[in-house]
């Protein structure tokens, strides 16, 4: 059974879901906030595999776009921390980012189909990244979502005030120790690894 964090932390892939409407269950993304070691439903998805695809992938985009001059961080080396005014703990580490003089450009790997939260969570990097380390304060900062078979960009002019409102709107609904409402579905409960036994409104 679930226990209780410490302090609420939000992974970044949680907040990007939920903001690009790829989850509509709020409750779902609060109760992983809040909550930790809990009960999960059983999956048959291919971890193992899957880090293979992307490591791979990951190397070759840092082959494509490392030069002469250009300072690369990988994974770890670019994990942040941000901290909501509610004390929510924000984290995540893109992929890869590439920086050069006056500029650095945020690139984060997907080895499946296209989905719109996969841009917001590097528009999240782009917000976060400069707040966390100094070293890209300043700097002209874009990103990239790189596929197998095409790269979407994301110029630094995306996040703008609206961007942030939003931003801020989301984590502000986070931030409530009572919980919102769920909503559960066929289709909204079949991608939740929250098990039954944790949400009684589950659709199994």
């Amino acid at each position: 059974m679930a226990t209780k964090r410490p302090r609420p932390y939000l992974w970044v892939t949680w907040l990007s879901r939920l903001m690009a409407g790829d989850t509509n269950c709020e409750w779902a993304t609060w109760f992983r906030t809040y909550h930790k070691d809990y009960d999960r439903v059983p999956s048959d998805f291919n971890l193992a595999a899957w880090r293979v695809s992307h490591t791979r992938l990951v190397r070759e985009t840092r082959r494509r776009v490392e030069g002469d001059g250009k300072v690369v961080l990988q994974e770890s080396q670019a994990e942040f921390w941000y901290e909501s005014p509610g004390g929510i703990r924000l984290s995540g580490s893109p992929d890869l980012v590439v920086i050069d003089s006056d500029s650095a450009i945020i690139y984060d790997c997907r080895t499946g189909k296209h989905r719109d939260a996969d841009a917001v969570q590097v528009m999240i990097y782009m917000y976060c990244l400069p707040l966390s380390h100094p070293e890209l304060a300043g700097k002209k900062l874009s990103g990239a979502v790189v596929y197998r078979q095409h790269q979407v960009d994301i110029p630094a002019s995306a996040i703008n005030d609206r961007w942030i409102g939003d931003f801020e709107f989301f984590l502000d609904s986070l931030e409530s120790p009572d919980p919102p409402p769920t909503v559960p579905s066929g289709s909204e409960c079949a991608y939740c690894d929250i098990a039954k036994s944790e949400c009684s409104d589950r659709v199994e």
